[in-house]
């Protein structure tokens, strides 16, 4: 293990408020747009699955809030951030899986809008999804537990190339479907094009950093600045949901009325 221990003894004081400011914001927008689908959406695989991705995204944020406040108990200050980056790397290796099983099932439903895929099949596949790309990560970072970044970035390269897959396939679809003949076919083009906005997010906000990491072989000197880079993704998908989704859009602005009180 490297003598630093993964601790964020090179964070500055800029990197922890920018991860506590940016992880609240993202603590908003995740508990605002996981109400909404629990009310909402519960029940569909899609709203099922946007719920199980939606949770993955605030754990996310929860870990990027921690992270700065564990300096408050520097005699442990080791340990609990050890402990941290790696619930990270499961989060997001975990979101990842989701993100990718969100979007082969959207590709099939777009190729064969009546071929009907079975909720439990999809959710045991995907639980065994990420039970397996977790355990490969945790016996890679055993095996070669001085660099357990440069491992986290070789398995989570592989969920990368994964999404660019299914998305230009799927979008290879939508370009050759066009608009959409009837109003159906509109809708379920509309919430693909969201399904490939959250796909292209995650490869954007994992490929550079992750490449670059391959290629260096080191791990970065500050675990926080890369929590705040692969974690981006889960402060940028419920924005996508907001903007994308006009009854989440009208319950995000009852929320804010409701916070400002009468006027």
């Amino acid at each position: 293990m490297k003598s630093d221990c993964l601790s964020s003894t090179h964070d500055t004081d800029e990197i922890r408020y920018t991860l506590l400011c940016i992880g609240t914001v993202g603590l908003l927008t995740n508990a605002l747009s996981l109400s909404y689908f629990l009310r909402k959406e519960r029940g569909n695989l899609s709203g099922n699955l946007m719920i199980s991705l939606n949770l993955t995204d605030l754990a996310m944020t929860i870990v990027m809030i921690l992270s700065p406040v564990i300096h408050l108990v520097p005699k442990t200050l080791c340990a609990i951030n050890m402990i941290l980056t790696m619930i990270a790397f499961v989060i997001a290796i975990t979101s990842g899986c989701i993100t990718i099983t969100i979007a082969t099932v959207r590709a099939i439903l777009v190729w064969d809008p009546f071929f009907y895929i079975q909720g439990k099949v999809v959710a045991v596949l995907l639980v065994v999804f990420v039970i397996l790309a977790n355990v490969v990560n945790i016996v890679l970072l055993i095996l070669l537990s001085d660099n357990l970044i440069f491992v986290f970035s070789s398995v989570t390269l592989v969920l990368v190339s994964c999404n660019v897959l299914i998305a230009m396939v799927t979008m290879c679809k939508l370009v050759k479907s066009g608009a959409g003949v009837d109003e159906a076919a509109a809708t379920r083009n509309y919430a693909t094009v969201t399904i490939l906005i959250i796909c292209c997010i995650y490869v954007i906000t994992n490929a550079p950093l992750l490449i670059l990491m391959l290629i260096f072989r080191k791990a970065a000197k500050s675990t926080s600045t890369y929590v705040i880079v692969v974690a981006s993704s889960s402060i940028l998908n419920p924005l996508v949901y907001i903007l994308r989704k006009p009854g989440l859009r009208a319950h995000t602005i009852h929320f804010f009325r409701c916070c400002r009180g009468p006027q």
